[in-house]
Parts: C-alpha cells; sequence; structure tokens
C-alpha cells in the first residue's frame, strides 16, 4: 500500500483531494521523464562514434579491451539509429507516447472524481437526476466502481448538445460542486490532447474527421500526420498543469470537504 493509498483510507478527505494530488504528481514526473528521454536519446546517438574513437586510441595490441570496445559498438548500434530516427523526426514516437500519458491522467482523475462524488456523495442520484432529468433512474446505479462507471457513461450521453469535451467533463465536476472555470485557451488545448490521443492510439497517427469535428479551430486536414512540435507539447503540458492546479484548489473549496482542527 502507497502513502497515497493509506491516506486515501485513513482521512476524511482522502476520497475527495486524493485524484488531484496524483495527477499533480504523475505530470510533474512525467515533465522530467520526457525531458530525460529526449535528452538521453540526444546522446544515445553519438555513443558508437565515441565508442569507435576511443576503441582506435588504444593500443591495438590490447586485445581484450579492444574486443569489449568492438562488443559495445555492436549492441549500442541499434539504439544509436533508433535515436537518430527519433531526432531527425522531431521526436515523434516519444512525444505521442508523452502526450498519450499526460491526456490519459488528465481524463483518468475526472473519472476518478466523478466515480468517487457518484459512491460518496448522499442522494448522489437525486442530485443528477435533478441536474439531468433526461436520464432514467435506473441509469444511475452507484454501489460499485463499475456501476458507477456506467452512470458516468449514461450520464455522458445526455449532454451530447455540449460538443467541446472539457466543457462537459467540467459541467458533471460542477454538478457536485466541484467548480472549475479554464481559459479557453486551455479548454481548447485539453481537448485537442484528448483528441490527439485517439488519432496516435487508433488512427496511426493521421488526423481523421472525428478530430477536426471536436476541434473546428485546427487547421488539419484529413490525412495530415500529427506534428508534435516542442512548442506544441509545452501548450498542452502547461494546459493539464493550469487544470491540476485549479482541480485541487476546487476540492479544497468542496462543500464535503471536511475542515480538520
Amino acid at each position: 500500500m502507497t502513502p497515497q493509498d493509506a491516506l486515501n483510507d485513513t482521512t476524511p478527505n482522502g476520497w475527495l483531494i486524493i485524484p488531484a494530488f496524483n495527477l499533480v504528481t504523475f505530470l510533474s514526473d512525467e515533465m522530467i521523464i520526457g525531458g530525460v528521454t529526449e535528452r538521453a536519446l540526444t546522446s544515445t546517438s553519438g555513443t558508437p562514434s565515441l565508442l569507435s574513437a576511443l576503441r582506435h586510441r588504444i593500443s591495438s595490441d590490447d586485445k581484450e579491451v579492444q574486443e569489449a570496445i568492438q562488443r559495445l559498438i555492436y549492441f549500442t548500434k541499434n539504439d544509436a539509429e533508433f535515436a537518430k530516427e527519433e531526432i531527425s523526426d522531431n521526436f515523434r514516437r516519444v512525444r505521442s507516447h508523452h502526450l498519450v500519458a499526460i491526456w490519459s491522467a488528465v481524463e483518468t482523475t475526472i473519472e476518478h472524481m466523478l466515480v468517487n462524488h457518484i459512491r460518496m456523495v448522499p442522494d448522489a442520484d437525486k442530485i443528477i437526476s435533478a441536474h439531468v432529468p433526461t436520464i432514467k433512474p435506473r441509469q444511475i446505479k452507484r454501489i460499485t466502481i463499475r456501476e458507477a462507471n456506467r452512470t458516468i457513461r449514461a450520464w455522458e450521453g445526455e449532454l451530447s448538445h455540449i460538443k467541446e469535451l472539457m466543457e462537459k467533463q467540467l459541467e458533471m465536476l460542477r454538478v457536485f460542486g466541484i467548480n472549475i472555470t479554464l481559459d479557453p485557451s486551455i479548454s481548447r488545448s485539453l481537448s485537442e490532447m484528448s483528441g490527439l490521443r485517439n488519432v496516435i492510439v487508433h488512427n496511426a497517427g493521421l488526423i481523421d474527421q472525428p478530430f477536426l469535428d471536436n476541434c473546428p479551430w485546427r487547421s488539419d486536414t484529413v490525412g495530415d500526420r500529427v506534428i508534435i512540435d516542442q512548442m506544441s507539447m509545452t501548450r498542452w503540458f502547461d494546459a493539464a498543469i493550469d487544470f491540476a492546479k485549479k482541480l485541487t484548489a476546487a476540492t479544497v473549496s468542496s462543500t464535503y470537504f471536511i475542515k480538520i482542527s
């Protein structure tokens, strides 16, 4: 059991604050991992050349060392070729994985928050019904995590009039008093990440029509390959951090937050 799990089990506010806390922690780690990975690949791309230069500086009579260096050159060659491909492609694969990880963390946190509220808030079913009168009472289940997730899916289906993904999810959080206001540019960046996650994972990184429908402000065309440059990556990461900070503040301001003296 991690310290976070223990806190979740033993403190009155654990169910409310832990998801936001974990998101901030994950994003901080992901920022470090992304930067270190790109620097490591840059270093790896030159490793065989450095080893080759070293081998030429060592006496040819020292055959044991010569053979050891040659083995290192052999074993690092494939890694160096991959690294060079990534560098020439502007770290497309590495940054694609980085983007998918960041959005998955945001999406999972929102779902975790909703599941916890559906299961923990008294009369959560009545609260949802009051805000979404079109949802059927039999669609609102809250005993198990699986039932809560099914409730979320049914709830989302009744919000089809809200086109932008982040606004839909923020509306669901607001029903439980988790009030978050995002700058339109931040909301768009988060919606882009959601759409690009689907494009990367399900369409080989090629822009499709559903992405353009959900992000009409983008200038891409169907069939374009996703471009993830450093400036865009920074913008998306900053948007995720902005959301995480506001989510944390909103949980502490929640009417369900128990103040401990």
